[in-house]
């Protein structure tokens, strides 16, 4: 399915097949791309993150549940947290507001 990556729509992939095939599509293919179509956008690439490293859990811990921090950044495993670019700037000065800025 890399039609999809490169920016194509199934609908146009489905064309194009209906198109070139002397015959009418065989049940696995109709099945499939009903399948594809389904699980198309499912996952999503919603942009860049800043991957912040925690020294301990217990600092990770600290961060996300102060109330100023929790709603700017997502905790990603014992040791980080992933921040917008847009809340990057507000990030930076909360934790230097809690006693760890950012380095």
């Amino acid at each position: 399915m890399s039609a999809l990556d490169r920016g194509h729509t199934l609908d146009e992939l489905r064309r194009y097949v209906d198109q070139a095939a002397s015959h009418p599509l065989p049940q696995t293919v109709t099945t499939l791309l009903d399948d594809t179509a389904r699980r198309t956008g499912r996952l999503r690439d919603t942009g860049q993150v800043h991957l912040i490293e925690c020294e301990d859990e217990a600092l990770t811990a600290l961060v996300v549940g102060d109330r100023r921090l929790r709603a700017l950044c997502t905790r990603l495993g014992e040791r980080h947290l992933a921040v917008s670019p847009e809340q990057l700037p507000a990030l930076r000065k909360a934790t230097r507001a809690l006693g760890y800025p950012l380095a």
